[in-house]
């Protein structure tokens, strides 16, 4: 039987620079009758089972699995919920030298909860491109992202969303690196409607670094809030945030970035940079913020809301260019940071 739980229960979490509607953003649970499927080449799937990891759908309740995840209330109380979604394990010392990539197609018409669950074993390294398409009439999706990198061990993780409908979906990423271990997490939801997301990677032990790459677009209507942090919570870590969207009409998008530096994690090196263009009257915020409890560290912030800038618009105007083609050739520039790491 599938256990529920309480929203009213949970400890919603508070962001900085934002506000968001709690009743709007119900984390979902997962049903066994929920449509969903996922395609992945089989070529790979032989690679990993060879040097004795899996690739396998998740099943029933994992709450172990969630205690060591550090987020906010959701977390916990959606591992200790019937799970629906894949999990995947690389063992200690693998090197899976081929990108991983799994398609996943939503088919559902009730809201619903997707869960990715990762672990990499010992001086291992993945690849993994996972792109969802939402092809169901559900209105929510809650989707969490969790991954376990052990000693010296390295995952580029990529998300790639697409929806034709509006969605209004909930996003949570976890990840805990542990020495020398390192993580690249790589968001791009093309989803329209509503989303919220709590982008966390936490850096447990020394040498250990983490990096967040967030872009979208604001389509008319859309309402996005996303807060990224990077927890040092030890020496000789590093971080990297930077998180880029070009808004359209009368969409908005609310960024928050959040660099942790805790007591003892002297050498820590942590920067971070959100960017966002404005369309006609579309409107966004950017709220940069560095907590430092150490005094031998580097870090620093650059943040900016903008429209495209008037003289570069002019010069490709200059060049024969017509209006339409010049401004987007300005977007695209604006947006390659995050782009180029989508591929």
């Amino acid at each position: 039987m599938v256990k529920k739980w309480n929203n009213s229960q949970v400890q919603f979490p508070s962001y900085l620079g934002f506000n968001y509607d709690s009743e709007k953003f119900v984390w979902q649970f997962s049903q066994s009758n929920q449509s969903w499927s996922w395609k992945i080449n089989e070529q790979m799937v032989d690679k990993i089972n060879a040097a004795g990891g899996y690739v396998r759908e998740l099943e029933g309740e994992m709450g172990d699995k969630g205690k060591p995840f550090k987020t906010n209330g959701w977390t916990q109380n959606h591992f200790r919920t019937e799970l629906m979604g894949l999990e995947i394990l690389i063992p200690d010392n693998t090197e899976i030298d081929e990108q991983l990539e799994i398609n996943i197609d939503l088919c559902a018409t009730k809201p619903i909860a997707l869960t990715i669950l990762i672990h990499l074993g010992e001086n291992s390294h993945l690849n993994f491109k996972n792109k969802i398409h939402f092809n169901g009439k559900f209105s929510n999706l809650s989707l969490c992202v969790n991954g376990a990198l052990a000693t010296g061990s390295g995952l580029d993780y990529t998300l790639v969303e697409d929806s034709p409908n509006l969605v209004k979906q909930t996003l949570i990423g976890d990840i805990q690196c542990q020495r020398d271990a390192h993580c690249n997490l790589n968001l791009f939801p093309e989803v329209h409607g509503d989303l919220l997301g709590d982008l966390r990677i936490y850096l447990a032990k020394t040498g250990s670094g983490g990096e967040i790459n967030f872009g979208c677009y604001g389509q008319p209507n859309d309402w996005v809030g996303v807060q990224g942090m990077i927890e040092h919570d030890a020496p000789d870590t590093f971080s990297r945030i930077n998180m880029r969207s070009v808004l359209y009409k009368n969409s908005k998008v609310n960024f928050t970035s959040i660099g942790k530096i805790n007591h003892g994690a002297h050498g820590a090196n942590a920067d971070q940079e959100s960017r966002i263009m404005t369309i006609e009257e579309a409107k966004g915020s950017v709220n940069p913020a560095l907590i430092i409890d150490e005094n031998d560290v580097k870090a620093g912030h650059a943040a900016s809301v903008s429209q495209y800038d008037e003289d570069e618009l002019y010069y490709l105007l200059s060049r024969g260019l017509s209006t339409v083609v010049a401004k987007q050739i300005l977007i695209d520039n604006f947006m390659n940071p995050i782009l180029k790491k989508m591929n």
